[in-house]
């Protein structure tokens, strides 16, 4: 089947759209679709454990990350932008909710950065250079399967990374929460 034709935003130009193509791409992307919802949460929950028994006093920063929650319902509930429709891509699966921002892209950026902040003090540097580009794949691998899945639009997870990345930075940005990630104590 041939691709669909290039339309302004629906990922042709990142995903081949052909059927064969999108189940394909689909099943490289299933990790990043199949941890959604619930199991999001449990992954949130564990990596906020995890940091409560070994890193306690970093504690604060990771549930102000669970606060992005908050801001991506609310953009998503004022933004209303519909999913890809079957028309235009190859949906592989059908998608609740709205698709701007995507929330993976918003969890893991936040998630991610600073689980690698909150454990990656005392490694030599390049072992934490390395983290961080895998981070950096990582979320581009679940910026794809969004896309490729047709569960988003490009700019959706281009808004969500932009969501996550500010909210951890502003986090970042409060001393109280910083500090005991960044600074001496």
């Amino acid at each position: 089947m041939a691709s669909a034709p290039l339309q302004a935003g629906n990922g042709s130009l990142i995903c081949q759209r052909g059927l064969w193509a999108a189940r394909s791409q689909a099943a490289s992307f299933w990790w990043a679709d199949w941890l959604e919802g619930y199991k999001q949460v449990a992954a949130a929950g564990l990596g906020i454990l995890l940091v409560f028994l070994f890193r306690r006093r970093a504690t604060p920063l990771m549930l102000w990350g669970l606060l992005s929650g908050a801001a991506y319902q609310l953009l998503e509930a004022a933004v209303q932008r519909p999913r890809p429709e079957a028309g235009l891509v190859q949906v592989v699966r059908h998608t609740q909710g709205y698709a701007f921002p995507s929330g993976h892209a918003v969890f893991f950026t936040w998630f991610a950065a600073f689980l690698l902040l909150v454990f990656g003090r005392g490694l030599p540097m390049p072992l934490q250079v390395t983290r961080w580009v895998l981070d950096a794949l990582f979320l581009v691998a679940v910026g794809l399967g969004r896309i490729c899945t047709a569960a988003h639009w490009p700019t959706d997870v281009i808004a969500g990374l932009c969501l996550g990345g500010g909210w951890a930075l502003r986090g970042l940005s409060i001393r109280r929460l910083s500090d005991p990630v960044l600074g001496d104590g």
